[in-house]
């Protein structure tokens, strides 16, 4: 069954400084005051999350001991200006990681069509060798944002990382209905492959709602 959490926070944000309200009417400045109300639910998944079943021989005991470490490291980054229809990123850093080295290498390529689209797309190495093993880490994010005027838009983000073998989808729609008053309608997507077999299952999903306005007196 979903849970429901409602919350509001009437006088979060005031605008102007002062003791009290009478000085600031008194200054002859305008004051506001900004009221949040929310609403989240969250969807755990029908049945409970299978144990994790991990191959001991895949996973290197790797651990550092407590100590004292100094972290130098040397890189080198191409980057084109944001500016341009297709803009991309390309870094390579080696240094040192611990009593060991980490090697990163990334890339990163961002389409913008229009001023209403763009895309992005990265993926991130990290070569990590240490005196008790090797491994490695990967971070692969895509994402898309829609601008369909100055007060409606729609940011997406979709993730996966090998070391939690977790992929995570971010949606978000904000809307401006008039200066002073914004809505947030957010969803929160954990997908996990729990025995490692390639196939993913929900892990636990949010839906948050979120009503800003102000008020000026």
């Amino acid at each position: 069954m979903p849970r429901f959490v409602a919350k509001e926070s009437p006088d979060s944000v005031r605008s102007n400084s002062g003791d009290n309200r009478a000085t600031a009417e008194g200054s002859g400045r305008p004051s506001s005051r900004a009221r949040t109300t929310s609403a989240a639910a969250r969807f755990p998944p029908a049945d409970p999350p299978p144990t994790k079943f991990v191959n001991a021989s895949d996973v290197p005991a790797n651990f550092v001991s407590p100590g004292d470490y100094s972290f130098g490291d040397i890189g080198a980054e191409l980057r084109t200006g944001n500016h341009r229809k297709f803009a991309g990123t390309l870094r390579i850093i080696d240094g040192d990681f611990y009593d060991g080295r980490r090697k990163t290498q990334l890339g990163d390529l961002t389409w913008r069509p229009s001023p209403h689209f763009r895309t992005n797309v990265s993926y991130e190495l990290n070569e990590i060798t240490l005196p008790q093993g090797d491994f490695e880490t990967r971070l692969v994010r895509f994402g898309f944002d829609v601008v369909f005027s100055s007060t409606l838009s729609w940011v997406n983000l979709i993730q996966y990382d090998n070391v939690s073998d977790t992929a995570g989808v971010n949606m978000r729609l904000h809307w401006i209905p008039v200066a002073g008053r914004e809505v947030f309608f957010v969803i929160n997507q954990n997908l996990e492959d729990y025995d490692l077999d390639g196939e993913f299952h929900s892990a636990v999903s949010d839906v948050t709602a979120k009503i800003s306005y102000t008020f000026r007196f």
